[in-house]
């Protein structure tokens, strides 16, 4: 780990130019990770034949594991105890035509229920339907509901996700040339009652360039932004996703922001992601993947 900060404090120099001219503020102290290395993963599973496709199943990302039907689909994302403490939490998936149903259940008792609404010709979702539920008793109470529709432009990019029944909650994506999602802006009511205008809650700009010159990173196992507000990580179905790994992110109004840096195996899937606070270099989080080798493609 001192290495690891020693070549910190020497990118901060560059890292510290690097966000001032995407964030139009001023950065002290701004340092940044190692570049990513490459690895063998021991939880591979590589006994398949060399002419048949090779497609990766995500098995375990941080605390949460993830199983799946014959098919290659989602079905159950299990929580570790951080999540709801000290009793078990899960969310089970089902699929039907153009649907996909997800229930999130803790202690064994019914507590979100979401369905999403898949255009046929694209299987992007065009509207998710929630319900929440409280548990108190033997039998689940719904206590709040809401949905969400969602736009997407001629690329298949999603453009918008708004609130059905308020006006003022929804938000907008916002891509750059290439394709990749740069900017997310959610708004949310100013509390200044009915009519009033909507107030951003917070604006993301998300960077892919590394600091020193090499060439992005290639996303090959895309999980939603964890900064785009999507109601579900791993449901591939919220349209076309960025191609490479995120490095930097910054908020608007905000002198601060995260610094990312990747371990990659050999076919260049990350096995492990640091994220470094960008002013002072603290190390925030550490979080590590696991996959499996599969023939079957995992669509969602």
């Amino acid at each position: 780990m001192k290495n690891s900060m020693k070549y910190l404090a020497k990118c901060a120099g560059g890292i510290l130019l690097f966000a001032i001219a995407l964030t139009s503020c001023q950065q002290e102290n701004l340092v940044a990770p190692d570049e990513p290395s490459m690895v063998s993963s021991p939880n591979m599973r590589e006994a398949m034949s060399p002419t048949k496709p090779k497609f990766y199943q995500l098995t375990k990302r941080g605390t949460s594991t993830l199983s799946y039907y014959d098919d290659g689909k989602l079905k159950r994302v299990t929580f570790g105890p951080a999540y709801h403490g000290t009793y078990a939490s899960y969310i089970a998936y089902t699929y039907s035509a153009n649907t996909v149903v997800t229930k999130l259940y803790g202690n064994n008792k019914l507590q979100e229920q979401t369905t999403y609404l898949l255009q046929p010709a694209t299987g992007n979702c065009f509207e998710s339907q929630h319900k929440e539920y409280v548990t108190s008793g033997p039998v689940p109470n719904l206590a709040k509901e809401s949905s969400y529709i969602y736009q997407y432009s001629p690329k298949g990019q999603l453009m918008t996700r708004k609130n059905k029944n308020s006006a003022n909650d929804y938000t907008d994506f916002f891509y750059d040339t290439d394709g990749k999602l740069n900017k997310v802006s959610q708004y949310g009511d100013s509390g200044k009652g009915n009519g009033s205008a909507p107030m951003l809650i917070v604006e993301s700009n998300l960077i892919y360039t590394q600091s020193s010159g090499q060439p992005l990173l290639d996303d090959h196992y895309p999980i939603n932004c964890e900064f785009a507000n999507m109601p579900d990580p791993y449901l591939r179905v919220f349209g076309k996703p960025t191609k490479y790994l995120v490095k930097l992110v910054t908020e608007k109004g905000s002198l601060g922001g995260r610094y990312f840096s990747y371990t990659l195996n050999a076919d260049g899937y990350p096995v492990s992601r640091q994220m470094y606070n960008i002013s002072g270099g603290a190390l925030m989080q550490t979080i590590d993947y696991d996959y499996v080798t599969t023939g079957l493609f995992t669509g969602m």
